[in-house]
Order: structure tokens, then sequence, then C-alpha cells
């Protein structure tokens, strides 16, 4: 009966320590303190005594109080890092202001979240036992606060007290697996991040050159049926018969001019041993052209005299036989095709006398005009770069004829392309190398003829080549470990040094480094080249981005000025207790005007 009454009576007394126990942990609060006296536990009582309530001594423990702030950016969290070297309780409290937030406990080394809670007012907190499986899994842990919305107060912690010695070679190891990786993967980003400029400067050329074929291409298409027009004419000209030549009974001008066919005498001044004309070859003319004359009666000193717009010069002849002779078209000047005559003098009784009758020869028109100027634009307006293709559409053309184009005030000579493509009334260029221009700029273009005449002035749109120049630079950021609030600020590009390639484009590249350390997270917002103006009109085409993290880290691009001078790249960052990092690269493909260096 004894035995039974004194089982029942430690029963009681345990079940309400128990009680009273759980009821402490409830309604403990976390204060900054040194030491904080460890839950009372009930001593197993000695054999054969009485059972007695004992209290446990104290377990020793670090306080960390740190203040925390969350901005509404990512990674909308912060994290503190503590060292955790033997078994025990971590216990998290906050005093906080704003939106609810969600305080975490995480073992860094298994990244495995042991305890989570929301927590919707102040004076809140977690707690975790850590167990001896724990700290045989690493002596890396963090609390972290997470939150969309701001929200700003004081993480307040207890943990077991830290075995520094154990701790300090424990995160020398994580920190030199964290550098040697870094060392492994940061020329590996460079590389990537370089080989990815260079297939968009590649992709950048064959689209250029893709484009400059096509617009050749479409160009020769706008010429060939000209061209084929022609070569028709040309063809059925050479299988007709030589045509008889028309001849006139009074000089060019007068009143009673009157057409005669070939071989019939004009006059009854006209004797039968005067040199007469029966046909030409060919049949139209320019300046220069020779022409063949078949007929009678031709002698070796006779002479031809051309009348063209009432202005008469002798021609060149060539006396071939008494039924042939070749004479050379005068220089002319005409805005359009015209009719020019020509008559024989010949020698009678020693005197050069005038027949009685003038040959019709159809002229062709020598001042070129230019009518229209067609790009690889379908809309036929340009803007076209130097190098490449036009079609001048017009008049009176001739292969010999020059095509200029004025660049910046400078004269320029385009070339013929193709001298098939080239008739009288369309010929095919290509503008002239230019550069010194970074915008479009209208080109005046006209034609020179050989006798040095010009065309009236007609515009065309130039854009402005790019520079065939690729660079590339290795700059290497310093670290920013521990210094979060610094942003980065580069000056200008220096330009010596660059190495260049023809590739048509010009790129960079800059490596940036944030570090964390082992007992805090860090953020914040980096200004790249924040003063960088480019000069002489070279303006920003692309920004590439490449990045690595470790641990929880992360990088991202917030804006970029593409299209202007300005280099400047905004990153926003951020990396978490524990020593992560995050490491970007930023590489940059600059233009600038053909010809005009960067510095």
């Amino acid at each position: 009966m004894k035995r039974i009454l004194s089982l029942f009576i430690f029963s009681t007394v345990t079940l309400v320590c128990s009680f009273a126990h759980g009821t402490a942990l409830q309604q403990r609060t976390i204060t900054p303190v040194a030491k904080q006296a460890a839950p009372p536990a009930v001593q197993s009582p000695a054999p054969n005594t009485p059972s007695t309530q004992m209290q446990k001594k104290p377990e020793p423990v670090d306080v960390l109080q740190q203040n925390f702030t969350l901005d509404g950016k990512p990674p909308h969290m912060a994290s503190v890092g503590i060292g955790v070297t033997s078994p025990g309780r971590i216990d998290v409290a906050l005093q906080w202001q704003g939106a609810p937030v969600t305080v975490a406990i995480r073992n860094q080394t298994t990244k495995q979240v042991v305890a989570s809670r929301q927590v919707n007012v102040p004076a809140a907190g977690i707690t975790y036992d850590v167990t001896a499986q724990d700290v045989a899994k690493g002596y890396l842990w963090t609390i972290e606060i997470s939150g969309s919305s701001q929200a700003n107060g004081v993480i307040k912690a207890t943990y077991p007290k830290v075995n520094k010695a154990l701790l300090d070679q424990y995160l020398a190891s994580v920190k030199q697996q964290r550098d040697t990786y870094r060392k492994q993967i940061e020329p590996q980003i460079q590389a990537r991040l370089i080989a990815s400029a260079t297939s968009k400067l590649q992709a950048l050329q064959k689209t250029k050159a893709d484009t400059a074929l096509a617009g050749s291409q479409r160009i020769r298409s706008l010429a060939l049926p000209a061209v084929q027009k022609f070569s028709a004419a040309k063809q059925a000209a050479l299988n007709r018969p030589v045509q008889p030549a028309r001849i006139m009974k009074t000089a060019p001008g007068a009143a009673n001019q009157k057409n005669l066919l070939a071989g019939t005498p004009a006059s009854a001044n006209i004797s039968p041993t005067d040199p007469f004309v029966n046909s030409l070859s060919p049949e139209s003319a320019y300046p220069g052209t020779l022409i063949t004359v078949d007929g009678v009666n031709f002698k070796a000193d006779d002479q031809v005299f051309f009348v063209i717009n009432t202005v008469e010069k002798q021609a060149q002849r060539t006396f071939l036989s008494s039924n042939k002779f070749q004479m050379t078209v005068p220089d002319y000047s005409s805005a359009s095709d015209l009719t020019g005559y020509f008559y024989i003098k010949a020698n009678k009784n020693n005197q050069m006398t005038r027949v009685d009758y003038v040959v019709e020869v159809a002229l062709k028109a020598t001042i070129p005009t230019i009518t229209a100027i067609t790009t690889a634009d379908p809309n036929a307006s340009g803007p076209v770069r130097p190098n490449s293709q036009i079609l001048i559409s017009g008049t009176g053309f001739r292969q010999q004829d020059e095509v200029h184009v004025v660049i910046n005030n400078r004269d320029l000579v385009a070339t013929h392309v193709d001298s098939y493509l080239n008739t009288d009334q369309q010929m095919v260029v290509t503008i002239p190398d230019a550069d010194g221009f970074a915008n479009i700029i209208t080109a005046p273009v006209y034609i020179k003829n050989s006798a040095g005449t010009k065309s009236p002035i007609t515009n065309v749109k130039l854009a402005p080549e790019i520079v065939s120049k690729f660079l590339v630079i290795n700059e290497f950021a310093n670290e920013l470990q521990y210094d979060h609030n610094n942003s980065l600020n580069r000056s200008d590009p220096n330009s010596d040094g660059y190495i260049y390639f023809e590739s048509g484009r010009a790129s960079g590249v800059i490596n940036v480094t944030h570090n964390g350390s082992f007992l805090w997270g860090y953020k914040g917002d980096d200004d790249i080249f924040i003063q960088t103006q480019l000069k002489n009109n070279w303006t920003v085409s692309q920004i590439l981005w490449d990045k690595v993290n470790y641990l929880s880290a992360d990088s991202s691009i917030t804006s970029t000025k593409v299209g202007t001078s300005s280099l400047n790249v905004k990153v926003h960052w951020w990396n978490t207790a524990a020593f992560s990092f995050c490491y970007y690269s930023i590489g940059y493909i600059i233009e600038g005007p053909k010809g005009v260096p960067y510095k």
C-alpha cells in the first residue's frame, strides 16, 4: 500500500512540473543578454528516497541582435549568419514595423529550412532544437526574414555557445571552397560572354552582308528589263539591212526642205561624178561614234561637215574606197535626241565645192539627265550605305560618263557595275566608300560626260557606315566585399591597348563581384560607367549579360541606355550571409562612323 501511494505522489509531481515547463516556453520573451537561464527541469529522485525538484544548471548561449530592413525589392529578404557547433536551442524573436513577415531558420550547409513561420504581430518569433545530427552536417546557419512589402525592425536571437576555434577552422574551409569555385568559374563567364559578343557581331555582319546582297540583287532585277530591251534593239539593228540614207536637197533650216530617197539625184546640180551617199551604219550615234558611209564616187581628199543645232563642225574622215569611207561624229551637247546633218565637199576644178544635198543622222542626247535614283529600299527612299548599289534612271547616259556623289563636301566618283547593265537610260553604280559622318545625310548626285557637261543634281539619302573595328577589353572591378553601400563608378574606357579585329563593331567586357560575409547578407545597386560619354558620335548598340551566383545570391540589369552615347548600366544585386557571392559580366557593343576612331 505504501509503495502504491509513493508512485502516485511521484507521478503527480512529475505531471505538474511538466505542465509548468510547457507554460514557461509559451510565455517566453527573448532579451539581448549575455546569458539566459535554461527552462526548468526536474531531476529524478535518488533510489529509496522521496522525489525532490532540482534546478538544472543553465546552458551557456551566445546572443545576437541585428537590425533588418525589407525595401520591397529583390531578394525580398534579410539574413544573418550564425555558427552552431553544439546541440541546443535556437530562439528567435522579432520586433518590427510594417507588413507581416516570415521568419525562418536554415541549415545553410544542407540548404534546408528547419523551421519557418509567418508572424503578424510584433514580439513574435520561432525556435528550433538543434540535434547532434544537425551539427554533424555543418556549422553554418542563417536566420532569414522575408516579405514582399516594406518592413523594418530588430532580430533578437540566442543559440548554443560557439566553439570559436572549431567554427573558425570550418569557416576557413568554406571560404576556400567558395574562392576556388570563383577562380574556376570567372574565366568561363568571361570566355562565354566574349564568345556571345563575337557571335552577335558575326550575326550582325552576316545580316549586313545579306542585306547588301539582297539590295544588289534587287537593283539588278530592276535594271534587267531595260537591259533586255536594249539588247533586243541592238540585236535587231545588227540583223537589219543597212538603211538608205535620208537625203535633203537644201541646207538644214531652209523653208523648202524635202526628203529624197537615197540614190535619187537631189537636183540637176548633182553631177554623175559627184560623191553620193547611199546608206549609213549605224543609224544613230553619239559624239565620237564612227559611222561607216556607203555610196559612189568617193575620193581621198573629200571633206565631211556636220551641222548640229545650227553649229557646223568638220568631221574626221578616213577614206576606204570609192564606195566607202568612215567618219567620226563631232562633239555636241543636247539634252534630248535630235537630228544632225552632214554634207560632203568634193574637189571640183581644184576647188573644194559642196555637193547639193545633205544627209540626216539620228543623234542621241548627250546632256545626261537623272529622273530617278532607286536604292535597295523597296520604297526607293533610302537611306543607302556607302559601298552599296543604286540604280540611276534618266536619259543621255553613256558608259564613259562619270557618276559623282558629293559626301561631306567631297566630290567622289562612283564605280560602274557590270557594263552590260548600263544603257542610255539606266546605270547601276556603287556609292563611293566614305567616312566621317554619323547621321543620315543628303548627298547630291550628278553625271558628267566626256565633254565636261554635268547633269542637274538629284539627291540621295546616305546612312553612316559603321567602323570596321572589334575591340575586347577585360576590366576587373575590385571586389566590394563587406562594402554593399558603395556603387561601382567607372570612368571613360581607355582606348589604349584595345585589341582590334575586322568585324564591324566594337565591344568590351567588365566583370564585377559582390561577396557576402559569414555574418551578413548584402544588396545594392551598381552604376556601371555612370560618368562615361562615348566620343565622336559613337553610340551603344547592344548590352550583353552573363552571371554566376554562389549560394543565395543574384543580380539583374535594371536599366541601360542603348542607342545613346552613354554606357551607363544599372544593376541590382544581392547576396545572403554564409559566404555567398554574385558575379556578373557586362559586355557592350558600341558603334561609330567609319573612319572616325573612338579616341
